[in-house]
């Protein structure tokens, strides 16, 4: 689509929002071996997002469909972030290397369990393991508590693992069950002035700091493999505990604006 706006002049979304909903809805574009239009529906939305833009504004849609049953302010939660492999030429033998929780009784009350996959042939089951026993005791203290994530990744991840090692008095299952995704309450009910909804961008538009200057999946990832090649335990360590940090800041950073979408979207 990106080179169909092109073709017709438009380089910025200073020209998108001047040519408006209507004649961007009759711009064609080709998608793979069909043309299309881009229409009103979508056409409005890309208008939505360019003004927002512009303005450094966001603009509501609806209004915020919190987990179910919870209010604006309402804990605890348990917010859950993972850290995956998406190199296969690592030749790493975990898929999921970090399963990070952070359970939330109230502001002032934050609890994070980070459980490092270990090394080896079994260490991906492993770390599976150990994730259901401290879900379950997570459940066992709170009930059944929303599961707020960021994204497909962890759904998507939590059901491969349930297929792929069975599922321990279905913790699993009450998790899935539990699974809050922000990403999709977000663009269902707000458009913010930001390129992309990634958590890295919409946390810094609500204001969240990080204090790694280099992190990011990829980043990570190449951290893991540096940590099981390391042949020095300290450097080990020291390998491990920035890890650990980009997954803390992860959590905090979709608290964040889970609070941020409390206090403007409710």
């Amino acid at each position: 689509m990106s080179r169909a706006l092109w073709a017709n002049g438009l380089r910025g979304w200073e020209d998108i929002l001047g040519l408006g909903a209507g004649k961007l809805a009759d711009i064609t574009f080709q998608r793979g071996s069909r043309t299309q239009r881009i229409g009103p529906t979508r056409a409005e939305k890309i208008i939505r997002q360019a003004r927002c833009l512009i303005k450094g504004t966001f603009e509501k849609k609806s209004a915020l469909a919190l987990p179910q049953g919870y209010s604006k302010g309402d804990r605890p939660i348990v917010v859950f972030d993972i850290e995956n492999n998406i190199f296969d030429e690592l030749g790493l033998q975990t898929d999921v290397y970090l399963w990070g929780l952070m359970v939330v009784a109230s502001d002032e009350v934050q609890h994070q369990e980070l459980i490092l996959s270990p090394p080896g042939e079994e260490g991906d089951a492993d770390g599976w393991r150990q994730f259901l026993m401290t879900m379950s005791k997570i459940f066992k203290s709170y009930g059944d508590i929303p599961v707020v994530h960021y994204g497909s990744h962890e759904k998507a991840w939590v059901s491969n693992y349930i297929s792929r090692y069975g599922d321990i008095r279905r913790v699993g299952q009450r998790i899935l069950n539990n699974l809050w995704n922000m990403y999709s309450a977000i663009t269902a009910s707000v458009v913010l002035p930001v390129p992309s909804y990634s958590l890295k961008q919409v946390e810094v538009y609500v204001g969240f700091k990080r204090s790694q200057e280099e992190y990011g999946g990829s980043w990570s990832i190449v951290r893991y493999n540096q940590y099981l090649e390391a042949t020095d335990e300290e450097e080990a360590e020291s390998i491990l505990n920035k890890i650990r940090a980009y997954n803390r800041e992860d959590l905090l950073a979709t608290y964040s604006v889970y609070r941020w979408l409390e206090e403007h979207c409710c």
